[in-house]
């Protein structure tokens, strides 16, 4: 099954010299529901900040790259976490994949499909050790956090952003 990901007008306004379309096949709920709903905006407004930014510093970038390096991390711990279910034949869903056709407008929309790619096999072998009764719900859904967690950061610098500390924020509140 085909199915477009939201914002796609969104990605398609955007004007590079050099672009890549791809297809992407997603087997799990949270990675299906991560591109459909967030992955065009997400990589739209990452690729309009980088090319904005004035700062002399570079942090933007570098705060990019450490983000999409730690959403890499993050997915390389779920692979190995989620090795011992990947290759049991006894463990299968019956999910039959989606499509998702893709503009990939720079290199950090890229490292995000990539990533993505690589992680739903995981997460596919997690839902079927779950089924399968050998992990829990709670279990599965905590193994998830950490790349929900790094993704989010990714949004909070593609959307703007700054990352604050609860006492810079108590302070701007006037509660400190």
């Amino acid at each position: 099954m085909q199915t477009n990901p939201k914002n796609v007008e969104r990605i398609e306004e955007i004007r590079v010299n050099i672009d890549a379309r791809a297809t992407l096949n997603l087997s799990t709920p949270f990675f299906k529901r991560m591109v459909n709903r967030e992955f065009h905006i997400v990589t739209a407004k990452l690729f309009v900040q980088l090319k904005t930014d004035r700062s002399p510093s570079g942090k933007l970038y570098s705060d990019t790259a450490e983000a999409l390096t730690n959403f890499g991390f993050e997915i390389s711990c779920l692979v190995l976490e989620a090795k011992k279910y990947i290759d049991n034949e006894e463990i299968r869903l019956d999910w039959e994949p989606t499509s998702y056709p893709l503009r990939l407008v720079s290199p950090q929309s890229a490292s995000l499909f990539r990533f993505i790619s690589k992680a739903d096999q995981s997460a596919y072998a997690l839902y079927a050790a779950e089924r399968a009764g050998l992990i829990s719900r709670v279990t599965r859904e905590e193994m998830l956090v950490p790349i929900e967690m790094a993704f989010n950061r990714i949004k909070q610098i593609a959307l703007g952003f700054e990352r604050k500390s609860a006492a810079q924020i108590a302070e701007e509140l006037s509660i400190a």
